[in-house]
């Protein structure tokens, strides 16, 4: 336990010294996030070996003092978000002078991440979300740009909202079960009986922790906030890479707990599908790089859900590995896209071009992160999808899951045309470079060594069968010539996706949304439970 909490408190800590004492030496700030690398590492293989673990802070007794949990899915995600922000770090080696509020902003967040990747309490949940939720806000008004203001207003009154559902369905598990500890609540759970409370406390929940992953039909806040205009790219390649981590723990622990009382996975599936679908169209209709990469989170975020609510132990396994896998390729297209609206000065895709010519090795890391965004064979997308694709052995689900996966390449295709073009020969920063081949690299080992990853993370035996493995990487090289073919020849000037594009929910379209979110869960459950 002594780890967990220094890892929790180090990195605000850090952020204290540095912005009291004014320190902005690149080699003293990376130093200090390697330390907490370091802990997350020795965490990470403390839970592979003790395995799953609870913890009380202090000598309180279960209940009363602040809980804590810790099991492979939490601890590989610790280890991966501290990998993540030390890569992050050392992207901006050159960019810390004069930022000292930005870099304590960036630690003291990091630490509210691992407490909240092991708060194993209620209440303290709600707290923790709520505070990240400020911070985040003024990390994406950073830049104090004109639009700016208003995505990061968006993102904070509708996270308010999306938490006040939370907080009154935190408020119905205290009044039904007298307890805020979720280890207790899950000994508790199976002894009261249904009842229309029981069903209103698991709407109220689930609304505000759907609304944190950004599903259908409450995601448009995410694109706004991830592709803002004065969002530094690290800090969007830390919400759409690891903050939205925290929703899926949170999904997946409260879908554990309530298991036995009602089973929504058909609902999330439903749910899933549809959010990878939107989320894959809306990608497409993009012209703004930064907006493309915020609606390809969406629709990826879509195909974790269909992973973790097949009902089939490869696919929910598929679908973790995929959210380890997007961190990877979504926090590389992130600075990708962040570094040439700099560069470029526009977030125009249709006037950056030339990229190969102009930054030869961004542009071959791109093409990593993009063969593992589209799931190409040896890759590490292409793992989870895979596992995924198989959760239900019928057509219609098998051809979903191609119709969904061909979306993404449709909009990566539109992503890949900055690549090539004129373009002079320019000089990239090495610590950037440094950071873009292991993002570029670990997309491909992440593919390559999956069995041994799958089974160090979560313990899990990864067998693939290779003539449908094979069958399926065929059937990607297909499905990119016809996506490339249709982008070029059809796509490309189509008037219905400008018009599309235009279509845009205000706060209040977007606000309803979580109440009709709210009604569908609530309904669900009284219709089909």
């Amino acid at each position: 336990m002594n780890i967990l909490l220094i890892l929790v408190f180090s990195p605000i800590l850090f952020g204290i010294l540095f912005y009291v004492f004014k320190l902005t030496k690149p080699w003293v700030i990376v130093s200090s996030q390697l330390f907490i690398f370091v802990l997350a590492i020795m965490a990470f293989v403390d839970t592979s070996i003790k395995g799953a673990r609870s913890f009380v802070v202090g000598s309180w007794p279960v209940g009363r003092g602040v809980g804590i949990y810790i099991d492979d899915l939490s601890s590989s995600i610790m280890l991966l978000t501290a990998f993540l922000f030390l890569l992050l770090l050392i992207h901006e080696w050159n960019h810390f002078e004069k930022k000292i509020a930005y870099i304590f902003l960036l630690f003291s967040l990091e630490g509210l991440l691992y407490a909240l990747f092991l708060s194993y309490d209620l209440f303290n949940i709600f707290a923790l979300m709520e505070v990240s939720t400020v911070l985040v806000t003024i990390l994406i008004i950073y830049k104090k740009k004109a639009n700016s203001y208003y995505d990061g207003l968006i993102y904070l009154l509708v996270n308010i909202v999306g938490m006040s559902f939370f907080l009154m369905g935190v408020g119905y598990v205290y009044r039904t079960y007298g307890v805020y500890d979720l280890s207790l609540l899950s000994e508790v759970v199976h002894t009261i009986p249904e009842s229309t409370s029981s069903v209103i406390m698991y709407g109220l929940l689930f609304t505000g922790i759907t609304l944190k992953i950004g599903a259908v039909p409450v995601f448009t806040w995410l694109p706004r906030a991830h592709g803002s205009e004065s969002a530094p790219s690290i800090v969007s390649a830390i919400l759409s890479g690891i903050y939205i981590n925290l929703g899926f723990i949170y999904f997946i622990r409260f879908q554990d707990i309530f298991s036995f009382m009602f089973d929504t996975r058909i609902l999330f599936l439903i749910i899933g599908i549809l959010t990878a679908l939107v989320g894959g169209i809306l990608a497409l209709v993009q012209d703004d790089i930064k907006k493309m990469l915020g609606f390809s989170t969406v629709s990826q975020i879509g195909f974790i859900l269909v992973g973790l609510n097949v009902g089939f132990a490869g696919s929910y396994f598929g679908g973790l590995y995929h959210i380890l896998s997007h961190s990877i390729f979504k926090a590389l297209l992130f600075l990708v896209a962040g570094n040439l609206v700099e560069i470029y000065e526009t977030r125009k895709i249709s006037e950056i071009k030339g990229v190969f010519k102009s930054y030869p090795i961004m542009g071959i890391c791109t093409v990593f992160g993009i063969l593992g965004i589209t799931g190409a064979p040896f890759f590490n997308g292409s793992i989870g999808k895979y596992l995924i694709s198989i959760g239900i052995d019928a057509l219609w689900f098998e051809m979903i899951m191609y119709t969904l996966n061909f979306l993404t390449i449709l909009y990566l295709s539109k992503f890949a045309s900055i690549l090539f073009g004129s373009g002079e020969k320019a000089k990239m920063s090495l610590s950037k470079n440094i950071v873009f081949v292991v993002l570029g690299t670990t997309c491909f080992v992440g593919g390559i060594l999956a069995p041994v990853l799958m089974e160090v993370f979560f313990k899990f035996n990864l067998e693939i069968n290779m003539a449908s493995y094979l069958a399926k990487a065929i059937t990607y090289i297909i499905s990119v010539i016809i996506g490339y073919y249709l982008y070029k020849k059809v796509l490309y000037k189509s008037k219905l996706i400008r018009l599309v594009r235009s279509l845009e929910l205000p706060f209040n379209g977007i606000v309803s949304m979580v109440f009709v979110l709210f009604i569908i869960i609530v309904g669900y459950i009284n219709l089909f439970q």
